[in-house]
């Protein structure tokens, strides 16, 4: 939550804690052992965040017409994407490579 609260929109963890002054030690002190006294407050909003999540890919998989939108790639030779490639990985198929 101390990431998502103060990091830019978009940046990854790892360029977030390099910018973070004082490091790993300054996350350590804030998040273990409360220097800023935010942890209650971290704790609900993270209580928060666990109560409303909900599984984008459950839901696409549960709900008919959302799973209708990925039917090329699931069963459907008639409706497959022409834009769609796929490539040899392993003994599997992945997408190719977007040019």
């Amino acid at each position: 939550m101390f990431y998502i609260k103060t990091a830019e929109p978009l940046t990854r963890t790892a360029p977030w804690l390099n910018k973070l002054e004082g490091g790993l030690s300054y996350l350590k002190a804030v998040v273990i052992d409360d220097v800023l006294g935010l942890n209650a407050e971290l704790e609900a909003d993270m209580e928060r965040l666990i109560r409303g999540y909900q599984c984008e890919w459950k839901e696409a998989i549960e709900n008919p017409a959302i799973r209708k939108r990925f039917s090329h790639f699931v069963n459907a030779p008639e409706e497959k994407d022409p834009t769609v490639e796929f490539a040899p990985l392993r003994e599997q198929v992945k997408a190719a490579n977007w040019v």
